[in-house]
């Protein structure tokens, strides 16, 4: 007698695998970035994560000028040492 498998058992199975393969990628991801690399560059999502700022007032100092950035095909990057400048001019003011 040949027993019958559940497709949706064999599915949820797979998104399990594949949930914790994307896990360990963003955790080997993590550990790889240096810390604090003056260099280094980030995004707009890293840039608030990081310094726990909006969207609103990233794009407010941008548009102001005070935020230096790149353009890199779609995406807007920001060099570590731009945003430590900013900050540290902002907080004077």
């Amino acid at each position: 007698m040949q027993t019958v498998i559940n497709p949706f058992e064999l599915i949820n199975q797979r998104f399990d695998e594949i949930e914790s393969l994307i896990q360990e990628i963003r955790t080997e991801r993590v550990r790889r970035l240096p810390l604090n690399n003056p260099h280094q560059r980030l995004t707009r999502l890293d840039v608030r994560q990081e310094y726990k700022l909006s969207y609103a007032t990233i794009h407010k100092l941008m548009r102001l000028g005070d935020l230096p950035y790149e353009k890199l095909g779609r995406k807007t990057l920001f060099r570590r040492e731009d945003l430590e400048a900013c900050f540290v001019k902002n907080k004077k003011s």
